[in-house]
């Protein structure tokens, strides 16, 4: 089997909205030219984005089926980066009426509700605008389907062995300092350490839930947002065991264009992956008991299933949440094998943990980790 083998001060593994957000951070702090040369990235999976995901629509308009939301007023960072970018926020529509059900044996309730979605903004053209951005601010190489296979603390530097997903070669990396941007869980049940992680610390990383993990989003687009003419906002809730959509919302476009719906899906993992046929049926059947019969007739009816993504979740993930983790564990922000590892990712944030924020955050606290750790090498 082939190997490659390359070097340099900071490998980020994980391309995900933290480990681009930190590589952009370290491109503006140190330079353009010194980023080219010491700075690498690497993802496992084939595109960049990790829980960000914007599904493509004709129009170039993307359906978010990954996060969907910006707070403004409670989210400085994601807000300055959006307006950094150059994108534009569009408020979550709330007008009309939206429902409510509690039993698959009680009709839908109807009510008015303004403050559901309360100071919520979408991404105009989705959250997939993000990582494009990002992208375009990176002097850099950015290495995908790179799985981490194994670390090693080598005194000195740390050994990076990775596989390529697609070709099946083994990749060698050696690198001053080790950025690990992936769910905790994973890094515990993927990656082997030499030495080994000390026990609390990995018991740490798997007990740490994986936001979304055990989530399914749906994604509907139609030709015309009907519900919005019939008096509808496009706000559904449903509370019960066996319902097929836990919440939909409006997910349309400037003006209404393009027209969808999105949504959250409120069957479990196990029976999500048993008949995505029968599902799909089931979707269909409650869009239609809350909208009429116009939305028996979507242009096209997408479904992403976090839970099957193997780099992001983990069987511990299966395990409903029913309330908010309280993320960011001090040893989660703590640097180990003297600093040349260090943890990064919205689970490990200590303020809006899980959210885009969150994964801001800790890119922001990694960067100026690591550039105390440079300042320290430089003056030696």
């Amino acid at each position: 089997m082939s190997h490659n083998t390359q070097t340099c001060d900071i490998a980020i593994v994980g391309g995900g909205l933290s480990g681009l957000y930190l590589a952009h951070c370290l491109t503006e702090q140190r330079g353009e030219k010194w980023a080219a040369t010491n700075l690498r990235l690497f993802e496992a999976g084939p595109r960049l984005g990790g829980r960000i995901l914007s599904l493509e629509l004709e129009d170039d308009y993307g359906l978010d089926l990954g996060p969907s939301w910006v707070w403004p007023e409670d989210q400085p960072l994601i807000y300055s980066l959006v307006r950094s970018l150059g994108l534009s926020l569009l408020p979550q529509w709330q007008e009309g009426n939206a429902i409510y059900q509690l039993s698959g044996d009680i009709p839908a309730q109807t009510y008015r509700d303004q403050r559901g979605y309360a100071g919520a903004y979408r991404i105009a053209g989705g959250t997939g605008r993000i990582i494009e951005g990002l992208q375009q601010t990176l002097p850099i190489s950015l290495c995908t389907r790179h799985r981490l296979v194994s670390l090693e603390d080598a005194g000195d530097r740390v050994e990076l062995i990775f596989n390529n997903t697609l070709t099946g070669v083994t990749h060698v990396v050696w690198a001053g300092q080790v950025v690990l941007a992936m769910p905790p869980r994973i890094v515990a049940s993927r990656i082997q350490f030499f030495p080994a992680l000390p026990q609390k610390l990995f018991d740490t990383l798997l007990k740490t839930p994986t936001w979304m993990a055990g989530q399914a989003k749906m994604a509907v687009s139609y030709e015309r947002a009907f519900w919005r003419q019939d008096g509808w906002s496009g706000t559904a809730m449903a509370n019960f065991a066996g319902v097929a959509i836990a919440e939909v919302f409006d997910a349309c476009g400037p003006d209404a264009a393009p027209a969808a719906l999105g949504g959250f899906i409120g069957a479990p993992p196990g029976a999500r992956q048993q008949d995505t046929g029968a599902l799909r049926e089931k979707i269909m059947q409650q869009l239609v008991s809350y909208f009429g019969e116009l939305a028996a007739s979507p242009q096209r009816l997408h479904l992403y299933d976090w839970y099957g993504n193997e780099d992001i979740a983990h069987p511990l993930d299966a395990q409903p949440l029913y309330s908010h983790p309280r993320y960011g564990h001090p040893w989660l922000s703590l640097d180990h094998w003297k600093d040349k590892l260090l943890l990064c990712g919205t689970e490990t944030a200590r303020e809006s943990g899980g959210y885009m924020e969150g994964a801001l955050n800790s890119a922001k606290r990694v960067c100026a980790q690591l550039s105390v750790s440079l300042e320290s090498v430089r003056s030696r």
